[in-house]
């Protein structure tokens, strides 16, 4: 018999000893007040084997105690396993109220406008101090008032309230007061009446007028960060019955960047723009003294005018409506004929002008849309307020812009240059390479964005970014100066060039060439003009030029920074203000040309520091491309300055910038002898053509080298440049005469 032997297991409970609660009982304790029975007791527990319970000597079992009258409380502690621990708190009482001056100090009011600062003892809002019931008594002489009366009550933001205040003296000065609550209980406050507020200036930007009966009017202003205070902003707008303005809602509090308002839709009348320090986030002090008030008036303009406003869209479904599908056209200008008056739109496509009553030729300043619902020519009747919106198809599938500006060039300092990519179009340009060539006398120092390479005096971007519909973007390059005096008069030349994905329908704007004078000491505030065949500094050539393009520089050699810089330039009726295409700024900045052909440019914020404290950053610039007047007659005097506002400073005037009219041929020989090239850009034929014949031609790539030299021996000639790379050359030609003559043209 065979048997089979089975293990046996028997399992059996192990059982721990649970350690003992060895942590601590801690209390925070807060004292019964004379014997009002406030006193509280926080309790926590560390150790042990949580969750705990708790049993008190009189009974709760609540982990924290309250409204506690004085004495000594007994907690008992358990813990999960029974481990139990034991401490004793002791709530004191105090004979009065004690004193909290962290809580106190944010209730101090500053003495300013020629009042005496102070201390809140009670109002509105503010729970803490003085404590116990009211009302109470002091022996500081304070008195209990309502708010001022000549302030609406929704401007505060909380109704009549009655505060008491006790009125002190000199800023810096610690003063106290003790008072006593309704039941007896004294307590005791301090304060240190702080400095005023010093509030920064407002900076006004522009104030359009209102046709009378309507409420047309505008107004732009800009303030400057204020760092040092907590500010309440509750910016209104007042009508002559001083009620709130609808168009203008609260900015917020905690104000610590520069920033632009603009608010539209105002009848003639002053109107005012009020600020308050904010002394606790809480509560304002609204009407006690600290505050600051800037008036603005809107002009009525008569009876006799009307108020024209819309939006120009890209009319997607080419419905001619108006509807969320439809893509805004931003920084277009629109032409009122007679007149001519402006209007620009914004970045939401939207615009507004006044113009007098009659009729009007509607005119689209931009050959890449065109109004497709209107017959053409569009006219208007102008018989007061209306809605003139524009809706437009694409002329173009795609044209990206390139413009190029610099600041100056000084031997031993950096200049700067900035490259504006602009699509002009609602279609997008998905790829794209951006190609800088500068003059062999600077060096690189930097760039925003990185460029892709650096070699030499050539800067590459090998996609600058995808630029969708109408949008924009900025390249910034800095670079060095040689210590040289002798480079003093000496042009430097740089050329930028686009090469688009997909192709750009219009090449002829993908490429700038920027010539800039090294000069030693000069105004830092200057408008140069140059035209577009670089012949003269101070003629423009009727039978030659296109167009003048304007550069205006400024710096601030101030003493503190700059927040806000505004440019404008009255537009001289020998300029066709219509045809302007703004162009690349050392900033980011926006632009408007209003309604009488006043260019505005506006660096909001711009924070530009004063040239004592950063030389190289105090610089800035502006640019923009503009047409004469046609026809133009010789002998016309082309003059133009602009003013430089910064901050709440008077204007920095400009010298003018003079051009006169004359053709080519009615000046004397010296300096009228120049090369004629076309196509510029070129990309495989170059036609060159000169006013007598020329002997030999040869091209001098940007690095110096020379590229190709040839004989000719006529007064044109065709030369391959095909095989050339892409790039900014240089072209020279000898004449008969022996001179040589030189144009620059860019290879694609």
């Amino acid at each position: 018999m065979t048997r089979t032997l089975r293990a046996l297991s028997i399992f059996l409970p192990v059982l721990f000893a649970a350690p003992a609660l060895r942590a601590n009982i801690f209390f925070n304790i807060t004292p019964e007040h004379c014997a009002y029975a406030d006193g509280y007791i926080g309790t926590t527990v560390t150790g042990g084997v949580p969750p705990y319970t708790y049993a008190w000597s009189d009974g709760p079992t609540t982990q924290n105690r309250g409204s506690l009258p004085a004495g000594s409380y007994t907690l008992t502690v358990t813990d999960f396993v029974g481990a139990q621990q034991q401490n004793t708190a002791v709530v004191p009482n105090l004979p009065n109220w004690e004193w909290d001056p962290m809580q106190g100090l944010a209730q101090a009011i500053p003495s300013c406008d020629g009042t005496p600062g102070g201390l809140i003892l009670f109002g509105g809002d503010i729970p803490s101090y003085p404590q116990g019931p009211g009302p109470h008594q002091n022996d500081a002489g304070c008195v209990t008032e309502l708010q001022p009366q000549n302030v609406p009550d929704d401007f505060l933001g909380f109704g009549g309230v009655l505060r008491t205040i006790c009125y002190w003296g000199s800023t810096g000065q610690t003063y106290a007061v003790n008072y006593t609550d309704l039941n007896g209980c004294p307590g005791y406050m301090e304060a240190i009446v702080p400095q005023p507020p010093q509030f920064l200036p407002v900076t006004l930007l522009d104030l359009e007028g209102s046709c009378s009966g309507g409420a047309n009017g505008s107004l732009r202003f800009s303030c400057a960060p204020e760092p040092d205070y907590i500010y309440g902003l509750f910016p209104r707008l007042f009508n002559d019955q001083w009620q709130p303005a609808p168009q203008f809602a609260a900015l917020g509090t905690n104000w610590t960047g520069g920033w632009t308002y603009d608010v539209p839709n105002l009848a003639a009348g002053t109107y005012a723009f009020v600020r308050r320090m904010l002394h606790d986030p809480d509560f304002d002090l609204f009407g006690l003294g600290c505050g600051d008030t800037t008036y603005f008036t809107v002009p009525d303009l008569g009876p006799t005018c009307g108020h024209i406003s819309g939006t120009v869209a890209m009319d997607i479904d080419e419905d001619c409506t108006l509807d969320f599908s439809d893509t805004a056209v931003p920084e277009l200008v629109i032409e009122f004929s007679p007149g001519p008056y402006y209007a620009t739109t914004n970045a939401q496509g939207e615009y507004g002008v006044n113009l007098p009553l009659g009729n009007y030729s509607v005119t689209q300043q931009a050959s890449v849309v065109d109004e497709h619902c209107l017959p053409d020519p569009i006219t208007l009747n102008v018989t007061g307020s209306a809605t003139f919106n524009l809706l437009d198809t694409a002329t173009q599938a795609l044209d990206i812009q390139l413009s190029m500006a610099s600041g100056p060039a000084r031997p031993g300092f950096q200049m700067h240059y900035a490259i504006d990519l602009d699509n002009l179009t609602s279609a997008t340009g998905s790829t794209n390479q951006v190609v800088m060539t500068f003059d062999p006398a600077v060096s690189f120092l930097s760039a925003v964005p990185t460029p892709s390479n650096v070699s030499g005096n050539t800067i590459t971007w090998n996609n600058a970014g995808a630029l969708y519909y109408f949008q924009h973007r900025d390249i910034s390059v800095s670079l060095q100066v040689p210590p040289d005096v002798g480079l003093i008069g000496t042009d430097l030349t740089a050329t930028a060039v686009l090469t688009q994905n997909p192709l750009d329908a219009n090449a002829a704007n993908n490429s700038a060439t920027g010539i800039t004078t090294v000069t030693g000491s000069y105004d830092p505030n200057d408008k140069t003009a140059t035209t577009s065949s670089r012949w003269s500094n101070s003629l423009y050539y009727i039978d030659v030029d296109e167009w003048i393009d304007y550069t205006i520089r400024f710096q601030n050699t101030g003493t503190d920074t700059a927040f806000t810089v505004v440019i404008t330039d009255t537009l001289p009726a020998t300029l066709d203000a219509g045809s302007i295409t703004v162009g690349a700024g050392s900033h980011p900045f926006t632009w408007e040309l209003q309604a009488g052909g006043t260019l505005k440019c506006y660096f909001v914020n711009i924070l530009l520091p004063d040239s004592n404290v950063n030389e190289p950053l105090s610089h800035g610039f502006v640019s923009f491309r503009i047409r004469p007047q046609l026809p133009l007659l010789p002998g016309t005097v082309i003059e133009n300055t602009g003013n430089i506002y910064f901050d709440y400073n008077p204007p920095v005037i400009t010298e003018p910038s003079v051009l006169v009219a004359e053709f080519s041929t009615g000046v004397g020989e010296e300096g009228t002898i120049r090369l004629q090239l076309a196509p510029v850009p070129v990309t495989d034929q170059l036609n060159v053509a000169a006013a007598m014949e020329m002997l030999s031609v040869r091209i001098i790539a940007a690095d110096g080298r020379e590229v190709d030299r040839r004989s000719v021996r006529a007064s044109s000639a065709v030369i391959d440049v095909s095989g050339l790379k892409a790039g900014a050359y240089l072209i020279s030609a000898t004449l008969a005469t022996g001179n040589e003559v030189r144009e620059r043209f860019i290879k694609h």
